[in-house]
């Protein structure tokens, strides 16, 4: 809150800042280091084009892709952002975007709608530590750890809100208002 009024041109204040890196939310990640597991999961091929796009696009692997979105899902990008800052790179992708690539006009083709069966087989190596920490949150959920896994993956790859209407359900879809303002909640 901070910057919440500072105006545009009055001069960044630095004198809060007591260290130049992030300082990271304390939790400690030597856990990530050990034993390695398999997670399993399937997929729409919708998601899986995209995850072959976003890979390709940065120059890293679809695994890489996938741990760093379940290690920002549960740990969050604060922490994420620290240990890259701190070169441990055992979340980062490979590389940065070495060129750019208009979207396609296939975009529409590869929508996935809410009915769209998961048919693409993933399988991707993560610490045995971040596949408990997801089995958690499965339980927590009460589904199973892959339909979990497809629904972090589906999230974080297209957000909460659909982009496309016709991939919303009804159901979910939030009812139609006529108030502008936001001081209603």
């Amino acid at each position: 809150m901070r910057f919440f009024f500072r105006k545009k041109d009055e001069p960044k204040s630095t004198s809060h800042c007591r260290t130049e890196m992030i300082t990271m939310t304390g939790r400690d990640f030597s856990d990530l280091d050990g034993e390695k597991a398999a997670l399993k999961f399937w997929i729409p091929e919708a998601i899986e084009a995209i995850m072959d796009e976003l890979s390709s696009k940065y120059d890293t692997s679809e695994s890489d892709c996938y741990r760093q979105m379940l290690f920002v899902h549960l740990y969050g990008r604060y922490d994420l952002m620290g240990l890259l800052e701190r070169q441990d790179h055992r979340f980062a992708l490979n590389a940065i975007p070495l060129y750019s690539i208009a979207a396609s006009a296939t975009t529409a083709d590869t929508e996935p709608t809410h009915m769209e069966k998961s048919i693409a087989d993933v399988k991707v190596w993560v610490p045995l530590k971040m596949k408990e920490d997801l089995q958690l949150l499965a339980r927590r959920k009460g589904v199973k750890l892959s339909q979990y896994v497809r629904s972090v993956v589906m999230e974080q790859t297209l957000g909460h809100i659909p982009y496309n209407e016709a991939l919303a359900d009804p159901a979910t879809r939030p009812p139609e208002s006529s108030d502008e303002g936001n001081d209603s909640e």
